[in-house]
């Protein structure tokens, strides 16, 4: 993944995607995680420089978490008031 995550999840973009593309392509990477503030930025790369990779885009860190962890059920949860209550 390439990008910043804020307390509250969210996944910001950062600089420097061409050169976290190509550390990319060296260890063979297929497919890279970004902000979706930065599809974009990865839409301007030419098709033959991104080396095969796969891009996905998210705006917040469950959508990562989701994508690592298929068949992990994540409990409800309604934010503070259910820290409140227990």
């Amino acid at each position: 993944m390439t990008g910043k995550i804020t307390l509250t999840g969210k996944v910001i973009q950062v600089c420097g995607l061409e050169i976290k593309l190509r550390a990319e392509i060296m260890i063979q990477a297929k497919y890279i995680i970004l902000p979706k503030a930065m599809e974009h930025d990865w839409n301007q790369i030419k098709e033959e420089e991104r080396g095969g990779i796969k891009a996905y885009f998210v705006e917040y860190y469950i959508e990562i978490f989701k994508m690592l962890f298929p068949r992990y059920r994540l409990p409800d949860f309604n934010g503070a008031s259910d820290l409140a209550t227990n």
